[in-house]
Protein backbone atom coordinates (compact mmCIF):
# COMPACT_ATOMS: atom_id res chain seq x y z
CA UNK A 1 0.00 0.00 0.00
CA UNK A 2 1.47 3.37 -1.02
CA UNK A 3 0.24 6.50 0.73
CA UNK A 4 -0.20 9.76 -1.13
CA UNK A 5 2.18 12.63 -0.51
CA UNK A 6 4.59 10.51 1.50
CA UNK A 7 7.23 7.83 1.14
CA UNK A 8 6.45 4.42 -0.33
CA UNK A 9 4.93 2.65 2.67
CA UNK A 10 4.04 -0.98 3.29
CA UNK A 11 2.09 -2.32 6.27
CA UNK A 12 2.93 -5.73 7.75
CA UNK A 13 1.42 -7.76 10.57
CA UNK A 14 3.70 -10.81 10.94
CA UNK A 15 7.32 -11.86 10.70
CA UNK A 16 6.82 -13.86 7.46
CA UNK A 17 5.02 -10.87 5.93
CA UNK A 18 7.88 -8.58 6.96
CA UNK A 19 10.56 -10.87 5.55
CA UNK A 20 8.66 -11.25 2.29
CA UNK A 21 8.62 -7.49 1.76
CA UNK A 22 12.30 -7.21 2.69
CA UNK A 23 13.07 -9.83 0.07
CA UNK A 24 10.93 -8.08 -2.54
CA UNK A 25 12.48 -4.68 -1.98
CA UNK A 26 16.08 -5.58 -1.21
CA UNK A 27 17.03 -8.56 -3.35
CA UNK A 28 19.99 -7.52 -5.50
CA UNK A 29 20.63 -4.38 -3.42
CA UNK A 30 23.96 -4.20 -1.60
CA UNK A 31 23.69 -0.85 0.16
CA UNK A 32 20.50 -1.07 2.23
CA UNK A 33 20.34 0.25 5.79
CA UNK A 34 17.47 -0.30 8.22
CA UNK A 35 16.26 1.67 11.24
CA UNK A 36 13.42 0.83 13.62
CA UNK A 37 11.12 3.40 15.26
CA UNK A 38 8.48 2.62 17.88
CA UNK A 39 6.49 5.56 16.47
CA UNK A 40 6.26 5.81 12.69
CA UNK A 41 5.94 9.60 12.93
CA UNK A 42 9.43 10.07 14.40
CA UNK A 43 11.86 11.91 12.15
CA UNK A 44 15.11 10.49 10.80
CA UNK A 45 17.25 13.04 12.62
CA UNK A 46 20.16 12.67 15.06
CA UNK A 47 19.76 13.06 18.79
CA UNK A 48 21.67 16.34 18.90
CA UNK A 49 18.93 18.01 16.85
CA UNK A 50 16.25 16.89 19.33
CA UNK A 51 17.66 18.54 22.45
CA UNK A 52 17.60 22.12 23.70
CA UNK A 53 20.96 23.65 24.59
CA UNK A 54 21.58 26.17 27.32
CA UNK A 55 21.26 29.69 25.97
CA UNK A 56 24.99 30.42 26.23
CA UNK A 57 25.76 27.71 23.62
CA UNK A 58 25.17 27.67 19.91
CA UNK A 59 24.57 24.18 18.55
CA UNK A 60 27.89 23.95 16.63
CA UNK A 61 29.88 25.17 19.64
CA UNK A 62 28.07 22.80 22.01
CA UNK A 63 28.68 19.88 19.65
CA UNK A 64 32.42 20.49 19.48
CA UNK A 65 32.81 21.19 23.18
CA UNK A 66 30.84 18.10 24.21
CA UNK A 67 32.98 15.88 22.00
CA UNK A 68 36.18 17.55 23.22
CA UNK A 69 35.20 17.07 26.87
CA UNK A 70 34.10 13.50 26.22
CA UNK A 71 37.52 12.71 24.73
CA UNK A 72 39.28 14.23 27.71
CA UNK A 73 37.16 12.56 30.42
CA UNK A 74 36.78 9.15 28.75
CA UNK A 75 40.50 8.32 28.67
CA UNK A 76 40.63 6.46 32.03
CA UNK A 77 37.77 4.22 30.89
CA UNK A 78 39.23 3.11 27.57
CA UNK A 79 40.61 -0.36 27.01
CA UNK A 80 41.89 0.39 23.49
CA UNK A 81 43.31 3.26 21.49
CA UNK A 82 41.03 5.18 19.19
CA UNK A 83 42.25 6.03 15.71
CA UNK A 84 40.60 9.36 14.94
CA UNK A 85 37.59 11.61 15.58
CA UNK A 86 35.36 9.21 13.64
CA UNK A 87 36.13 6.56 16.27
CA UNK A 88 35.53 9.04 19.04
CA UNK A 89 32.21 10.15 17.57
CA UNK A 90 31.00 6.54 17.25
CA UNK A 91 32.05 5.76 20.83
CA UNK A 92 30.37 8.89 22.17
CA UNK A 93 27.17 8.01 20.32
CA UNK A 94 27.31 4.50 21.76
CA UNK A 95 27.47 5.88 25.29
CA UNK A 96 24.59 8.33 24.91
CA UNK A 97 26.27 11.62 24.02
CA UNK A 98 24.10 13.65 21.62
CA UNK A 99 25.91 13.61 18.28
CA UNK A 100 25.15 14.18 14.61
CA UNK A 101 25.14 10.41 14.09
CA UNK A 102 21.93 8.46 13.55
CA UNK A 103 22.01 4.71 14.22
CA UNK A 104 21.23 2.24 11.43
CA UNK A 105 21.82 -1.45 10.89
CA UNK A 106 22.38 -3.72 7.93
CA UNK A 107 20.25 -6.38 9.65
CA UNK A 108 16.53 -6.06 8.87
CA UNK A 109 15.55 -8.18 11.90
CA UNK A 110 17.57 -6.00 14.28
CA UNK A 111 15.69 -2.94 12.99
CA UNK A 112 12.36 -4.71 13.48
CA UNK A 113 13.28 -5.54 17.07
CA UNK A 114 14.00 -1.89 17.83
CA UNK A 115 10.67 -0.93 16.28
CA UNK A 116 8.64 -3.24 18.51
CA UNK A 117 10.80 -3.72 21.63
CA UNK A 118 8.68 -1.37 23.78
CA UNK A 119 4.93 -0.88 24.14
CA UNK A 120 3.78 1.97 21.87
CA UNK A 121 2.63 5.31 23.21
CA UNK A 122 -1.04 5.17 22.31
CA UNK A 123 -1.99 3.18 19.23
CA UNK A 124 0.66 4.54 16.90
CA UNK A 125 2.26 2.25 14.34
CA UNK A 126 5.88 1.25 14.59
CA UNK A 127 8.10 1.63 11.54
CA UNK A 128 11.21 0.21 9.92
CA UNK A 129 12.85 2.63 7.52
CA UNK A 130 14.91 1.35 4.62
CA UNK A 131 17.55 3.59 3.09
CA UNK A 132 19.01 2.56 -0.25
CA UNK A 133 22.46 4.10 -0.30
CA UNK A 134 24.78 4.58 -3.24
CA UNK A 135 28.56 4.47 -3.49
CA UNK A 136 28.61 8.28 -3.37
CA UNK A 137 26.98 8.31 0.07
CA UNK A 138 29.88 6.78 1.99
CA UNK A 139 32.22 8.80 4.16
CA UNK A 140 35.92 8.56 3.41
CA UNK A 141 37.43 8.89 6.86
CA UNK A 142 40.98 9.11 5.54
CA UNK A 143 40.23 12.14 3.37
CA UNK A 144 37.89 13.81 5.87
CA UNK A 145 39.63 13.99 9.22
CA UNK A 146 36.90 16.06 10.90
CA UNK A 147 33.44 14.44 10.85
CA UNK A 148 31.90 17.64 12.20
CA UNK A 149 32.81 19.52 9.03
CA UNK A 150 30.90 17.35 6.55
CA UNK A 151 29.05 19.38 3.94
CA UNK A 152 26.48 16.71 3.14
CA UNK A 153 24.82 13.79 4.88
CA UNK A 154 26.93 10.64 4.57
CA UNK A 155 26.89 6.96 5.51
CA UNK A 156 29.55 5.95 8.02
CA UNK A 157 30.55 2.38 8.83
CA UNK A 158 32.23 2.38 12.26
CA UNK A 159 35.03 0.10 13.25
CA UNK A 160 34.11 -2.70 15.66
CA UNK A 161 34.82 -0.62 18.75
CA UNK A 162 32.25 -2.26 21.04
CA UNK A 163 30.41 -5.59 21.24
CA UNK A 164 27.13 -3.71 20.72
CA UNK A 165 28.17 -2.36 17.33
CA UNK A 166 29.04 -5.90 16.28
CA UNK A 167 25.87 -7.50 17.68
CA UNK A 168 23.61 -4.88 16.08
CA UNK A 169 25.46 -4.74 12.73
CA UNK A 170 25.67 -1.03 13.45
CA UNK A 171 26.16 1.70 10.87
CA UNK A 172 25.41 5.44 10.99
CA UNK A 173 24.31 8.32 8.89
CA UNK A 174 26.32 11.44 9.76
CA UNK A 175 24.14 14.48 9.21
CA UNK A 176 25.03 17.82 7.76
CA UNK A 177 24.58 20.93 9.88
CA UNK A 178 22.75 23.78 8.13
CA UNK A 179 23.57 27.21 9.62
CA UNK A 180 20.64 28.76 7.75
CA UNK A 181 18.04 26.56 9.48
CA UNK A 182 19.89 26.36 11.91
CA UNK A 183 20.08 22.65 12.62
CA UNK A 184 20.60 19.20 11.16
CA UNK A 185 18.67 17.93 8.17
CA UNK A 186 16.40 14.90 8.76
CA UNK A 187 17.03 12.30 6.11
CA UNK A 188 13.44 12.44 4.88
CA UNK A 189 13.93 16.15 4.12
CA UNK A 190 17.26 15.73 2.37
CA UNK A 191 16.85 16.48 -1.32
CA UNK A 192 19.73 14.19 -2.29
CA UNK A 193 18.52 11.13 -0.44
CA UNK A 194 14.84 11.27 0.48
CA UNK A 195 13.80 9.57 -2.76
CA UNK A 196 15.72 6.48 -1.69
CA UNK A 197 13.71 5.87 1.47
CA UNK A 198 11.02 3.23 2.03
CA UNK A 199 8.98 2.69 5.17
CA UNK A 200 7.44 -0.47 6.58
CA UNK A 201 4.76 0.19 9.20
CA UNK A 202 3.77 -2.28 11.92
CA UNK A 203 0.43 -1.77 13.72
CA UNK A 204 1.00 -1.69 17.47
CA UNK A 205 -1.37 -4.60 18.17
CA UNK A 206 1.17 -6.95 16.57
CA UNK A 207 4.12 -5.87 18.73
CA UNK A 208 3.73 -8.58 21.42
CA UNK A 209 3.58 -11.51 18.99
CA UNK A 210 6.52 -10.14 17.01
CA UNK A 211 8.64 -9.89 20.17
CA UNK A 212 8.02 -13.58 20.81
CA UNK A 213 8.85 -14.47 17.21
CA UNK A 214 12.08 -12.47 17.17
CA UNK A 215 13.22 -13.87 20.51
CA UNK A 216 12.76 -17.38 19.13
CA UNK A 217 15.05 -16.30 16.27
CA UNK A 218 17.69 -15.11 18.74
CA UNK A 219 16.87 -11.39 18.52
CA UNK A 220 16.41 -9.94 22.00
CA UNK A 221 18.01 -7.54 24.47
CA UNK A 222 20.42 -10.20 25.69
CA UNK A 223 21.91 -10.81 22.24
CA UNK A 224 21.69 -7.29 20.83
CA UNK A 225 23.31 -5.32 23.64
CA UNK A 226 26.15 -7.71 24.36
CA UNK A 227 26.52 -6.73 28.01
CA UNK A 228 25.16 -7.44 31.48
CA UNK A 229 22.53 -4.71 31.15
CA UNK A 230 21.17 -6.43 28.06
CA UNK A 231 21.09 -9.80 29.79
CA UNK A 232 19.23 -8.30 32.75
CA UNK A 233 16.75 -6.57 30.45
CA UNK A 234 16.07 -9.81 28.61
CA UNK A 235 15.57 -11.77 31.83
CA UNK A 236 13.10 -9.15 33.08
CA UNK A 237 11.11 -9.55 29.87
CA UNK A 238 11.14 -13.34 30.08
CA UNK A 239 9.73 -13.31 33.59
CA UNK A 240 7.53 -10.19 33.51
CA UNK A 241 5.26 -9.19 30.57
CA UNK A 242 5.26 -5.67 29.21
CA UNK A 243 2.08 -3.60 29.41
CA UNK A 244 0.88 -4.55 25.95
CA UNK A 245 1.57 -8.26 26.54
CA UNK A 246 -0.79 -8.81 29.47
CA UNK A 247 -3.70 -9.93 27.29
CA UNK A 248 -1.47 -12.26 25.29
CA UNK A 249 -0.14 -13.69 28.54
CA UNK A 250 -3.71 -14.36 29.71
CA UNK A 251 -4.50 -16.17 26.45
CA UNK A 252 -1.41 -18.35 26.83
CA UNK A 253 -2.35 -19.17 30.42
CA UNK A 254 -5.90 -20.16 29.43
CA UNK A 255 -4.72 -22.32 26.55
CA UNK A 256 -2.30 -24.17 28.84
CA UNK A 257 -5.04 -24.70 31.42
CA UNK A 258 -7.34 -26.22 28.80
CA UNK A 259 -4.77 -28.72 27.54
Amino acid sequence: MTKKNTFPTIEVCSLPDYLQHIEEQCTGERNVLFRGHTDSKWKLEPKISRITFRTRFSMPDAEREMLRDFKRQALPHLSRDLRDDWDWLALAQHHGLPTRLLDWTTNALVALWFAIEKPPMGKTNGAVWMFFGTSNDYADEEKMADPLSTRRTLIFRPRHLTPRIIAQSGWFTVHRYMPTRPGFIPLENNSRQKNRLWKIEIPSKYFPALREDLSRCGLNAGTLFGDLNGISKQLCWEFSPLEDEVELERIYAESNTNV
